[in-house]
């Protein structure tokens, strides 16, 4: 079923015009292969308060985001096969279309609470690569996880822990994820939600019906081969996923780390949530469980207890 599509380009440092055309191609791509209806507007051109006569009072099914990005440093040795020297730039570094992430943010939650947009698309090259992504292999070509209360507050340590190492486990799409559950879960927005981005370099051909990526170290072959040519050898061939995002519901992550932060047992009534990465007390054991789990107050009894009460 046709969708309506909201592409906004991220044009800050495009001097050369190539990101402007790279959009002009995604909503070709969008027109001509996914039959959607798309309206193209620059980020620069919206009001500080996200005015915009294309987009005022309008709903849309997807926003896609265009603009230069890179998760790799343009120095980083990948003639080195030593995987472990690979390191991704700090989040305060990283940019979509000339903006930074606390820039672009803000609009996205703009779009998802007043444009009724709960998938967003982040078509920026390496926007959802990271150290663990970038080296995964047997992928499909679209990965999209179901991300919980605990992972996000996993990620929450590596984004503020202001060490490089740390946060280049996180991809922008994650950082950007992170951020905008934040803000959601306070609204109490009900809502699921996915936000995706490139594993990599990308790269639309009208021979591929979807969005493809290709390894950052191959991109001085792209002008030196035939499109056919490229594709084969280096698109096609590539072991980890082109696509890779988080789905969410602000809502729900809020109700499990509110109950799970108030913790646990004792709590006096109902349904509570333990987190994968925080101790539990059972039975005055501490116990951490491998991933989240509801739990009900109960009231422990010994065996002579039972036998009294007829258990």
């Amino acid at each position: 079923m046709p969708e309506n599509v909201l592409i906004v380009a991220c044009l800050k440092d495009d001097s050369d015009g190539e990101m402007w055309r790279m959009t002009s191609a995604i909503e070709k791509h969008e027109k001509n292969v996914q039959k959607n209806t798309v309206t193209v507007i620059k980020f620069s051109e919206i009001s500080p308060k996200y005015a915009h006569t294309s987009i005022d009072g309008k709903k849309f099914n997807e926003l896609i985001i265009t603009g230069h990005s890179r998760f790799f440093p343009s120095d980083t040795p990948f003639h080195d096969q030593n995987i472990s020297k690979l390191k991704g730039l700090s989040l305060s570094a990283r940019r979509i279309g000339g903006y930074k992430i606390e820039e672009i943010t803000p609009f996205i939650i703009f779009c998802i609470l007043n444009l009724k947009i709960n998938k967003i698309s982040i078509w920026c090259c390496e926007s959802a690569l990271n150290i663990d992504t970038y080296q995964r292999v047997a992928d499909p070509p679209e990965v999209i996880i179901n991300i919980s209360a605990g992972a996000l507050n996993s990620m929450k340590t590596l984004i503020y822990s202001g060490n490089e190492a740390d946060q280049g486990k996180v991809s922008t799409v994650g950082a950007i994820t992170f951020l905008v559950s934040e803000t959601l879960k306070k609204e109490k927005y009900g809502q699921d939600i996915i936000i995706r981005g490139m594993n990599g370099v990308g790269y639309i051909s009208d021979k591929k019906p979807d969005i493809v990526t290709f390894d950052q170290k191959h991109l001085d072959k792209l002008s030196k081969l035939k499109e056919d040519e490229f594709l084969e050898k280096y698109v096609d061939t590539k072991k980890s996923a082109h696509v890779f995002g988080f789905h969410f519901n602000p809502f729900t992550l809020a109700g499990a780390l509110s109950n799970a932060n108030s913790v646990f047992p004792w709590a006096p009534s109902g349904l509570n949530y333990a987190l994968a990465n925080e101790p539990v007390l059972l039975n005055g054991m501490k116990v951490i469980f491998d991933q989240s789990v509801g739990l009900y107050p109960v009231n422990l009894e010994s065996k002579e207890e039972a036998r009294r009460n007829g258990a």
